[in-house]
């Protein structure tokens, strides 16, 4: 049994069979992994087992209490010791064999949550988007709430939770519907009692595999049916060098197929004499994972495991090994099943595990993350750049940044930046929130400043909040940011909370942000009005115009006493005030502070699209209150084109649903057509709550 973790498949999946006797071999069958609806098979959304061996007596009391369907809700906790021995493995054949025994037993679908390699957070999230979830909760808490609430309405599921830190790691996966099942796989001592003494929860301890078992594993990983007694003699010395662990087993079943498949003569005997000298032993050190690999490919390895996420690129590969071949040496870590290679120039590390064994033997890791989050911090200053050009940054006020002068890429537009940041998502991610847990909280922070471009364009608010959210617990509190620079996370994330609907959680980060610029020495006002505009966009998003306009007139204030003036900082500020004035019902004032806008727009930064589009918009607005309709569609178009002009498909979609707002009473097939311009721009820009809102009123035009 193993501890490998293969992606989950989507659509099928290859899983082992399942033998007579004692032993459970692989051989591979195909499954139908997305059942239809109603009375189909139901979702199953779980990686394969990988090669399993014995363990009948555990599996068969596994089995059974899972398929139990009593009226409770239960956990299963399958403990490794030592760890290695295979509890993620277990787990994966205990649902397989669920599913393939009674495929309804779970009907509300089979799900798979490695916290281990992606978190807690992007763990629920990762099982919304496989039930089917169009609009993320960009709110940690309302995202566990939604995934609480699909468990619910989905009747018994089943969720494999796979390797978590402790039991607050496991509480967010456990459905309490009845007959659902949460199987926890670990190496630790997990108690439920006191924290869910409703769910009825059963223990089962797996350890090495007996001699027999571990030869029986090795050869089925290796290829190989030993024939004369000294092969026979080899193979039990190489399964009592791995102590029956079957994460070692595997291991060095792939160094015996690797050789194999180059074809070399005596694979077998070349890794034992690589292994065992001279008689069998336990693992030494330089042993484990990589072993047999020509010494320079190790060591790539080994320097690649320093980075964040188990999936990168080829171009973080270039800056991770400077001076090296990196395209070959890539290409010998795929041969040696270190790596797997994908479309795109894409590589990922076999298994979480494998990565982790490589990276405890770094002596560089400091300087090999260093190097890392340089190559991504090109990326993200690029995609500001074409994103939101012209946007101060933190780094421009202090005249410091945490980051050297390092040329990244240039890209034409925003929709390029877009599609070149999306392979590295999750890889941004996880450099961010690694960086702050390593005490790297200036180039975290520095990081999310100019990632906000694209995950603000992209729609993309989970990612503000969970990574903003590891920096502030890291940093809040403390002298390792500045109150300037927390500020600016505290209004990011309030964005990313307010556009989620989590307005309680956005209004208490807007007034935390304001309490920090206003402790700033010296006061920066781009930070105070940024922040006092925070808290006046959740105000005005309440439905309480008044003390948002009161927010809005003071940050006006501020900007007009900044010295030197910065235009764009007074037009945004004479924006948002006009527009509150507006719903106020005075509409002499909306229009003074909007003509003071677009003149400032047009005389002073014409290159900034993006505010010429947002002052025409609300002239638009304004111009339908006084009953110009026409003039407004004019302005909405016009702001439209700008919108696509910058690759933002979002506030393009925006432009076309005001336009079929205006049209619907007088022209309902234009107003049609408008909204299924707007549908097919939220589609482009990923916006999934957008799209939604216009397929409802597609279908339901009354």
């Amino acid at each position: 049994m193993s501890d490998e973790r293969p992606e989950p498949a989507r659509t099928e999946n290859s899983v082992g069979d399942v033998s007579g006797g004692t032993t459970m071999m692989g051989r591979d069958i195909t499954v139908n992994m997305v059942g239809p609806q109603g009375g189909g098979a139901p979702l199953y959304a779980v990686p394969a087992p990988p090669l399993f061996v014995n363990r009948d007596g555990e599996l068969e009391r596994a089995r059974d209490f899972a398929l139990d369907g009593g009226p409770h809700a239960r956990v299963l906790v399958v403990q490794a010791t030592p760890r290695g021995s295979g509890a993620t493995a277990f787990g994966l054949k205990v649902l397989h064999e669920v599913f393939v025994r009674d495929p309804r037993r779970f009907s509300g679908g089979y799900f798979f949550a490695d916290v281990e390699r992606d978190g807690v957070a992007e763990s629920v999230s990762e099982i919304l988007r496989r039930m089917g979830v169009e609009e993320i909760p960009a709110g940690q808490r309302r995202r566990r709430d939604r995934l609480q609430g699909e468990f619910a309405g989905r009747g018994a599921v089943a969720v494999l939770v796979d390797a978590p830190a402790g039991v607050n790691d496991v509480l967010p996966f456990v459905s309490t519907a009845p007959g659902s099942l949460t199987v926890v796989a670990t190496a630790h001592d997990f108690e439920f009692d006191e924290v869910l003494p409703h769910v009825q929860d059963e223990w089962i301890g797996i350890g090495a595999l007996a001699a027999e078992h571990a030869v029986e594993l090795l050869c089925a990983k290796a290829g190989v049916e030993p024939e004369t007694d000294e092969d026979r003699r080899l193979v039990e010395d190489l399964a009592g060098y791995t102590g029956g662990s079957p994460h070692l087993l595997l291991q060095v079943g792939r160094n015996i197929r690797r050789l194999r498949r180059r074809r070399a003569a005596g694979a077998l005997a070349a890794v034992h004499r690589s292994l065992i000298v001279p008689a069998p032993a336990g693992p030494r050190d330089g042993d484990g994972e990589g072993a047999g690999l020509p010494a320079p490919v190790r060591a790539a390895a080994v320097a690649l495991s320093c980075h964040p996420e188990t999936d990168f690129g080829a171009g973080v590969a270039a800056r991770v090994l400077p001076g090296e071949d990196a395209g070959a040496l890539l290409a010998a870590l795929v041969e040696g099943d270190v790596l797997t290679a994908a479309p795109g120039g894409r590589y990922r590390f076999r298994t979480a595990r494998a990565q982790r064994e490589l990276g405890a033997r770094a002596h560089d890791r400091a300087a090999v993350f260093g190097r890392v989050l340089e190559y991504y911090f090109g990326l993200a200053a690029a995609a500001h750049r074409a994103l939101l050009p012209g946007r101060w940054l933190q780094a421009d006020l202090d005249h410091d940044s945490a980051f050297p002068d390092t040329a990244g890429p240039r890209f034409e537009d925003g929709g390029a930046a877009r599609l070149a940041l999306e392979p590295d998502r999750a890889a941004l991610r996880a450099a961010v929130m690694h960086a702050a847990v390593r005490g790297e909280h200036r180039r975290a922070a520095e990081l999310c400043e100019h990632l906000w471009a694209y995950w603000f364009t992209s729609g993309l608010f989970a990612d503000v909040v969970d990574t903003h959210t590891e920096v502030l617990r890291h940093a809040l509190g403390t002298h390792r940011l500045s109150p300037a620079r927390l500020s600016r996370l505290c209004v990011q994330r309030s964005i990313a909370y307010r556009r989620d609907g989590s307005l309680e959680q956005a209004r208490e980060d807007a007034e935390l942000a304001l309490e920090l610029a206003r402790d700033a020495e010296p006061v920066q006002p781009p930070v105070l009005l940024t922040a006092l505009e925070a808290v006046g966009d959740v105000e005005r998003e309440e439905g309480r115009p008044a003390p948002a306009a009161e927010r809005f007139a003071e940050a006006l204030a501020v900007a007009e006493a900044a010295e030197p003036l910065d235009p764009r900082a007074v037009l945004n500020a004479s924006r948002k005030l006009a527009q509150v004035r507006l719903e106020q019902g005075d509409r002499d004032a909306a229009r003074g502070l909007l003509v003071r806008a677009r003149d400032l727009v047009l005389l002073k930064r014409p290159d900034d699209l993006h505010n010429r589009a947002r002052v025409g918009a609300a002239l638009g607005d304004l111009l339908l209150a006084c009953g110009d309709r026409e003039r407004a569609l004019e302005q909405w178009d016009a702001a439209a084109e700008l919108h696509t002009r910058l690759g933002d498909d979002r506030r393009t979609g925006d432009m076309c649903v005001k336009r079929a707002d205006a049209l619907e009473p007088t022209d309902p097939a234009a107003a049609r057509a408008a909204l299924e311009t707007a549908l097919e721009h939220y589609t482009r820009a990923g916006a999934r709550h957008l799209v939604a809102q216009v397929r409802s009123r597609l279908a339901d035009p009354g």
